[in-house]
């Protein structure tokens, strides 16, 4: 289970009156400005050890766990939980995105058109987020400062409970794009764990284009970074410096991920 907030500045809706007397709210167009968005896992539905939740974003009026007032612990559950359709949305002046550990901040756009069943599952038919001059924080980390990013993604039906990024990525299907300098590119080692023998730090630049269909990267996908430390450790020799890794899915009948680490000194 997760927790979530999102806020607007301004809005203007438009939906169907009668499908609220059948528990769904049903938006034919969803418009605005000033967004934020904030999303956090639920402490008590979740059985793996958690990374940093300190990190995670503060959500008034909602404890993690949660606890039930007395009100709310003796009510039986309804049998027709609230279903939620927006056929088409798009919010301006995107400020944040905050998502577990991870932020993004900046000022953009989001898109999108999804359907959900509260508490049970969802399914996003389009997502789109895009914006030119973005920070990016991964826990008390500053990935990026003026990274561009231009995200657009489908995610099949998925059950709300139990969900994990891990049951998700199989599921997602569509492209990733960002472009521009980080001020750390540490992170991407979780990336490369299938790789011990390549450590990355430092700054540096990345050029990022991932094409997927259905949690698997279709060719064309590529990653290019130019780091200006790196580690390349192979049968108890270590090789340090500036490099130029580039991790690409090459055209073929059966695609397979390739990298490569050039050193520059």
């Amino acid at each position: 289970g997760v927790q979530w907030r999102a806020t607007l500045d301004r809005a203007r809706v438009s939906f169907r009156v009668f499908p609220l007397a059948w528990r769904h709210f049903h938006a034919r167009s969803v418009t605005g400005r000033g967004f934020t968005f904030d999303l956090r896992k639920r402490l008590d539905t979740t059985n793996a050890e958690v990374e940093d939740p300190a990190a995670w974003p503060e959500i008034p009026g909602l404890d993690n766990p949660p606890v039930p007032s007395p009100e709310v612990a003796g009510l039986t559950p309804t049998r027709r939980p609230w279903t939620i359709t927006i056929d088409e949305s798009r919010l301006d002046e995107v400020r944040r995105v905050w998502i577990g550990a991870h932020r993004l901040e900046g000022n953009g756009s989001v898109e999108g058109k999804l359907r959900a069943e509260l508490g049970r599952f969802v399914a996003i038919e389009r997502a789109g987020l895009r914006m030119r001059e973005c920070r990016i924080t991964d826990g008390e980390t500053v990935v990026a400062r003026d990274l561009a990013v231009d995200i657009m993604i489908a995610i099949d039906r998925f059950a709300v409970n139990g969900t994990t990024w891990r049951t998700v990525w199989p599921l997602l299907s569509g492209e990733i794009r960002c472009d521009g300098p980080l001020a750390s590119v540490a992170f991407l080692n979780r990336y490369f764990r299938r790789a011990p023998w390549l450590h990355l730090e430092g700054s540096g630049a990345i050029a990022v284009n991932l094409r997927l269909d259905h949690g698997e990267f279709l060719a064309g996908s590529r990653v290019d970074a130019d780091t200006r430390q790196v580690s390349l450790r192979l049968m108890g020799h270590e090789a340090r410096g500036s490099a130029r890794i580039r991790a690409s899915v090459p055209p073929g009948p059966h695609p397979e991920g390739r990298v490569s680490v050039e050193f520059a000194e």
